[in-house]
């Protein structure tokens, strides 16, 4: 740099006359790193001091460096003898490429970094890094290298990148993220699938040389869970019964955590291929915990893990991890009004994820509770005053007809749903986090209120009634 050259050349024309070793001379004459550093060490050892010190402060200035000044009585010992270092953490210099003769070797080795390190090259030879990694850079780039292997990119066509053609055309072609559930499988969004039977995975692997080597493959969807957002593909098959084997190594699936014990402020990392830029990571925390999504046909998802980790179309999908490397969520969706990242996204608690995905993996569908109830909309049990949800319908021989359960009829007002299992309702959302946690067949206690069969009557009779949870369920 211009005013890094001008600062050595000064230094170097007012110790001109001091003897130097011949190879030292060589350098200041071109005024290299070694013969710089020579010259420092002469200025800070025959200057009186404070010329040596106003010269150390002169090169870190060049530098762009704002050192500390030195205190009196260390200026008077010497600018060699001075303590600190205004190029801390710049890292060592290396080996054997600087002067060793008595003048430098007095000099600070801070001194001696600073001006190895802003003039470039030292004894031919290269300087190591200039700023070491810090020991929480080197935790992320070894989870982004774990993690990376067992995410992929979905698409509906074969990526144009397989096919010879340009990387941004790949690009574009991508859908969301996914990552791999096991030897067989990938998980990923519900949604992400557009509709699709049999969308292309793809993986970025690395060969012996280093380079990111993509492996495209069809997969089938053997189960979805739209209520969850949850899809299940398997990787190398043509149709769910049948599959061809795959290449080894390929397939490397991610741990997974349990979503019951975040908290907030914890560090996540959300991995995925936003806007068809394959194998990226983005860093946050937990936002919120326990909010809540509507997924398909107004149904809830409960326990939804906010973040501000940035995710963005082309997320959706992927997994969200924990600074174990541990998947915790699935990257499903953002609050935003531009359509891109505006702080707020949203991952499907892993808890969630896995209680489905099993129940595809071994059933080919998700079964989930059902009462056989229609309630009325939240906001008109809200306008009537009402302490629960009301019951619009029940479902001819549904679980809440076996057990008495009564409907609006006859211009009467049906029952209202105040309590399941102890626990207070006051919305659909309410009921829906009760039945999320039950299986088809248990049995819950539910408490109704119900109004008095007298016509001109406002009161409400306070009913138990015990109900066996019935099954719904939603086929590939």
């Amino acid at each position: 740099h211009p005013r890094i050259r001008r600062s050595s050349q000064h230094i170097a024309r007012r110790t001109t006359a001091m003897p130097l070793p011949a190879r030292h001379r060589r350098g200041r004459r071109r005024f290299g790193a070694t013969g710089a550093v020579a010259a420092l060490a002469a200025a800070a050892s025959n200057w009186g001091g404070r010329g040596g010190h106003r010269a150390w402060l002169r090169l870190n200035h060049s530098a762009g460096l704002r050192p500390k000044p030195l205190a009196p009585h260390q200026v008077a010992g010497g600018a060699a003898r001075a303590a600190g270092s205004s190029a801390e953490g710049l890292g060592p210099v290396a080996e054997g490429s600087l002067p060793s003769d008595g003048a430098s070797s007095a000099l600070p080795r801070s001194v001696l970094r600073l001006a190895a390190v802003a003039l470039g090259l030292t004894g031919g030879q290269k300087l190591r890094s200039a700023r070491a990694l810090s020991t929480d850079e080197k935790q992320v780039t070894a989870l982004f290298e774990k993690i990376t292997p067992g995410v992929v990119s979905i698409s509906k066509e074969p990526p144009q990148a397989a096919l010879g053609e340009s990387s941004d055309r790949a690009a574009s072609s991508m859908t969301g993220s996914g990552f791999v559930w096991d030897k067989d499988c990938v998980v990923t969004n519900f949604h992400v699938l557009q509709g699709t039977e049999a969308p292309f995975v793809t993986f970025v692997t690395k060969d012996k040389d280093g380079k990111d080597r993509r492996t495209t493959l069809d997969s089938v969807v053997i189960g979805i869970d739209p209520a969850s957002d949850v899809a299940v593909l398997r990787v190398g098959a043509k149709s769910v019964e049948s599959g061809q084997p795959l290449p080894p190594g390929l397939m490397v699936p991610l741990l997974r955590a349990t979503s019951a014990n975040l908290l907030v402020g914890q560090n996540v990392f959300a991995f995925g291929n936003p806007f068809g830029l394959e194998h990226s990571l983005s860093r946050g925390i937990i936002s919120g915990v326990s909010r809540k999504m509507e997924g398909a046909g107004g149904r809830p998802i409960n326990g939804v893990i906010q973040t501000d980790a940035s995710i963005n179309p082309g997320n959706s999908g992927g997994p969200l991890m924990n600074s174990d490397g541990k998947v915790i969520g699935i990257n499903t969706a953002i609050l935003t009004g531009s359509g891109t990242f505006a702080g707020v996204g949203l991952a499907i608690p892993i808890d969630t994820v896995a209680k489905n995905v099993e129940s595809i993996l071994a059933k080919g569908f998700v079964r989930r509770s059902i009462l056989g109830i229609m309630f009325a909309p939240d906001v008109m049990s809200e306008e009537l005053q009402l302490n629960g949800i009301m019951v619009m319908k029940v479902v001819p021989g549904g679980p809440a007809e076996t057990a008495g359960v009564l409907s609006m009829r006859g211009g009467r007002l049906g029952d209202v749903v105040v309590s399941m299992d102890g626990k207070r309702v006051t919305s659909t959302d309410d009921v829906f986090g009760v039945l999320e946690k039950r299986n088809p067949g248990d049995v819950v206690k539910m408490t109704v209120q119900r109004p008095s069969k007298e016509a001109d009557s406002d009161k409400y009779d306070e009913v138990e009634l015990t109900l066996k949870l019935g099954a719904a369920t939603l086929p590939a």
